[in-house]
Parts: structure tokens; sequence; C-alpha cells
């Protein structure tokens, strides 16, 4: 009895380690089909038993052979399952939580340093804050790609350069605030804000080759497409009119900065409609950290798609008020950012 049922845990935990659903759902459907006239502790019938045993091998041989995404070797993830059913005797370090703990202490340490006015001390603070959360969240999802092929670990490259845009744009932010760069009218309105959309565009790169890998379909990976739309921006944001009290010379820099900023909206958009499919295509351990980075792409869109006429046509927008609200604003969505991150680690990594 208690072998069957060692069987049924083992067939359930190779499926949940497959990436494409469409293909592992078909084989899974013999294993309904035995389990729903078999209840735990009854004796299961030669034959149900023999069928279940050649669907296990079935998934091992297209864990190793054909995953879109996975590389084992047929003795890793023999090890792999042994390990699975092993009792767990020791105790696991939550490494979103350890993460949110050093970036915490990071700032907060920083804030007591000697020798330095209060102002100085909470830039370098939050400087720190960003510096450590993004770097965490890059090693977050390297950290995950053990028994991953080669194709996916390039998409994951994309994604983290993305992230390390994000991270370097909030720490230059403090350097420019810190040194009073914002009085030029380069930084003035946002700071170094073309890293924003670019690091937009390389996440979109990253899931655009994820789902390639699973053979998605759709308008949205099609580069094209999104080059088009950014031409589109580019041509009709500067030509706007705007009510936005200026300083000789400044205007120029506004309308490439409002320019750049929704062409944010642009790339989020065809990353989040990427995230989207791919949460249908992929298995339960895979879509739980795509459907995260759908919510989290998805706002964007909005925020910076009304965002960007407020600033043209309410005259109390400012640039170190609207610098303000990024960096302030930042902390939230970075940290889904890692708890992203942690929850494909958690959910593939088992």
């Amino acid at each position: 009895m208690q072998d069957n049922q060692q069987l049924v845990s083992r067939i359930i935990y190779l499926a949940s380690l497959a990436s494409a659903r469409s293909k592992v759902d078909p084989m899974l459907d013999k294993l309904r089909q035995v389990t729903s006239g078999w209840r735990d502790g009854a004796p299961m019938p030669p034959e149900d038993h023999a069928e279940l045993i050649r669907l296990e091998a079935k998934l091992k041989r297209y864990l190793v052979t054909s995953d879109p995404l996975r590389e084992f070797t047929l003795a890793e993830l023999e090890q792999r399952v042994q390990s699975n059913e092993q009792p767990w005797r020791g105790s696991r370090l939550n490494s979103f939580l350890v993460s949110v703990l050093l970036t915490a202490a990071a700032g907060i340490l920083l804030l007591f340093v000697p020798g330095l006015t209060f102002g100085v001390r909470e830039v370098l603070a939050i400087s720190a804050v960003f510096a450590v959360l993004h770097i965490c969240i890059v090693w977050m999802y390297l950290s995950a790609l053990r028994n991953f092929n080669q194709q996916l670990r390039r998409a994951f490259i994309y994604i983290c350069c993305g992230i390390v845009c994000f991270g370097i744009y909030y720490w230059l932010y403090m350097l420019i605030n810190t040194f009073d760069f914002l009085r030029l009218p380069l930084f003035k309105f946002a700071g170094p804000v073309e890293l924003i959309p670019l690091g937009f565009l390389l996440i979109y790169l990253g899931l655009r080759r994820y789902a390639q890998l699973l053979g998605v379909h759709s308008r949205a990976l099609q580069l094209s497409r999104n080059l088009g739309a950014l031409a589109v921006v580019a041509l009709v944001i500067p030509w706007l009119p705007h009510h936005v009290m200026l300083a000789p010379g400044d205007d120029v820099y506004f309308r490439i900065a409002m320019t750049l900023t929704f062409s944010i909206a642009v790339e989020a958009l065809f990353a989040a409609f990427i995230a989207r499919q791919l949460v249908h295509s992929l298995t339960a351990g895979f879509a739980s950290s795509m459907r995260l980075m759908y919510w989290y792409l998805l706002p964007f869109v909005f925020l910076t798609t009304l965002g960007t006429p407020l600033a043209y046509w309410f005259p109390t927008t400012t640039g170190r008020a609207y610098s303000l609200v990024l960096v302030v604003s930042g902390l939230l969505p970075e940290t889904l950012l890692l708890y992203i991150g942690y929850t494909f680690k958690r959910g593939t990594g088992r």
C-alpha cells in the first residue's frame, strides 16, 4: 500500500519539475484515471500499478530529453527524486526574508555613520538599500537556475540585466541628488531616466526568449512591433503641448524625459502580454512567479500612461518632485521583484 502511495507521490513530483503544461497534462490523464477509482490504503490492481510505473519512466525520459527549459541527467533526476522522498530534519532559511533583512540592515547601519550630516547619511542609506536590494534580486534569480538549460539561462541574463539597470538608476539618482546635479538640464527631470525603459526593454527581451522556448505564439513576441511602438512614441510625445514652467533651454530635456517615461508603458505592456501568456503555458511551479511578474509589469503601463500627460498639463510638476516620487515609489515594486525571484526559486527548485 505504501509503495503505491510513494509511486503516486513520485509521479506528482516529477510532473511538478516539468515546465510545459501542454506536454505534461496529457501524460497525467492516466494518473487521474487510476487514482479516481483508487483509495489510499486500498490495494491497487496490478495492471494499474504497471501503468503508473510506465508513466513514471515516461516522465523521467521527458525531463531528461524533451523538456524545453530543464536540463537533467538521469542521475541528477534520480537524486532529486530521492531527496524529495527523504524527510527534512533541519531548518530552511527563508531567502526572501534574509534578503529583506540584509537590505534593511545596510540602510540602518549607514544612518548611524559618525562624522556626516544627517542629509548625507540619509542619501547613503537609501543608496545602500537599493544597491543591496537589487544585488539580492539578481542573486535570487541566478541561484535558481540549477538544472535549467543554457537557453533559459540566457533569457534570465536579459531579465537580470534589466534589474541591474533599475538598481543603477536609483543609485545614480541618489548621487545626483547628493551632489546637486539635478540643477543640470540633463538630470533635472527624473535623473538618468533612460535606464528605466532600457531595463524594461531587457526584461521584455528575456520574457520573449522564455516564451519562444515554450513555443508560445503571440504578436507581442514580434520585435518589429515593439520597436514600431517605440518609434510612434518618439515621434508623437515630443510634440505635445504642455504648460510646465521651465527655465530657458530646459524644454528639450523635459520632452526627452517625458518621451522616455512614456516608453516605459510600451515596454511594460509588451512584457506584460508575454507574461500573461506564459502563465497559461507553464506548469504550476513556474506559473506562480510569472503571474506575479504580470502584476509587477501591469501597473507601470497605467502609471506611466496616466502620469506622463499629467506631467505635461499640470504646471505644478517639477523635476525634483518627479524624481522624488520615482525613488520613493520604487521600493515597493522592487521588493515585489525580489519576491518574484523567491517564488520562482521556491516553485522550481524543490
